[in-house]
C-alpha cells in the first residue's frame, strides 16, 4: 500500500517521504517501509509518522510541514534578535590582574 513518512530532522524541518508499506509492526513502535528511489530496500518509520497516502493526508502532512517551517523562522527571529540584544553588553575588557 501507498504510504506517507514524515519526521522532524536535525535542522527542525519536516521531511517528507513517500513510498510503500505493508502496514507490517516492527518491533513495538515501529511499521516497515520501503522508500521511493531506494530499489526496494525495507527500513523502519515510527508508527505515529507512517500514514496511508490518500490526498487528505498528503494534504495534513503538507501542512504539518508547512506548520514546523514557519515555527522554526519564528524561533530563528526570536534568536537572531536576542542576539543582538546580548551583543549590545559592555564587556570585561582589561587584564585581570
Amino acid at each position: 500500500m501507498r504510504a506517507i513518512s514524515f519526521s522532524e530532522g536535525a535542522d527542525k524541518l519536516i521531511t517528507i517521504q513517500y513510498g510503500d508499506s505493508d502496514f507490517k509492526i516492527i518491533e513495538e513502535f515501529w511499521y516497515d517501509f520501503r522508500p521511493d528511489g531506494r530499489g526496494g530496500m525495507v527500513t523502519t518509520a515510527f508508527m505515529p509518522n507512517l500514514v496511508p497516502d490518500t490526498p487528505s493526508n498528503r494534504a495534513v502532512v503538507q501542512e504539518i510541514a508547512d506548520n514546523r517551517a514557519a515555527k522554526k523562522a519564528q524561533m530563528d527571529k526570536y534568536d537572531n534578535e536576542m542576539y543582538q540584544i546580548r551583543n549590545k553588553l559592555v564587556k570585561v575588557t582589561g587584564k585581570v590582574v
